[in-house]
């Protein structure tokens, strides 16, 4: 079948094939994953992907729009480690938030932030190793590893 020749002035079409990359960054970062074209012909983070900063910080993930989207798994060279849902490189939905004393949070997150400011909750109860906090909008509690919950 033949193909009819573009009109002048009409759009071309946006190609979007997935590329496989692995970049080293100016600052040493790495990325291996997923990406696509941008419009102005440069590459964009998009769909699966593993970025590693040189300090060791390592988020594993969706991408999209070159941004931390959908969701993922960031390590703190520290330990602590936030797995759940993102937005626009932020926590942003549910998810779960262990810290290196293996104490957790889980719940829901809004551009970083809780409904219980997670670093409050962190300083005033996140003492005792093991503890677990789920929060939903009736309130907060601890439950320990057989399920029993206390405030």
């Amino acid at each position: 079948m033949p193909v009819k020749p573009k009109k002048k002035g009409q759009p071309k079409e946006k190609v979007s094939d997935v590329l496989n990359v692995n970049v080293i960054f100016p600052n040493e970062d790495r990325y291996d994953g997923e990406c696509t074209r941008s419009d102005d012909a440069g590459l964009e983070r998009n769909g699966f992907g593993v970025h590693t900063t040189l300090n060791g910080m390592t988020y594993s993930g969706q991408w999209n729009n070159d941004k931390m989207n959908g969701t993922g798994k960031l390590v703190h060279p520290s330990g602590a480690v936030y797995e759940g849902e993102f937005k626009d490189n932020t926590f942003h939905g549910m998810g779960t938030y262990t810290w290196p004393n293996n104490s957790k949070y889980i719940g829901s997150f809004n551009e970083n932030n809780n409904r219980f400011h997670l670093p409050n909750l962190c300083t005033s109860r996140c003492n005792s190793p093991g503890k677990v906090y789920k929060c939903s909008f009736t309130g907060c509690y601890s439950a320990d590893w057989k399920g029993k919950a206390s405030s």
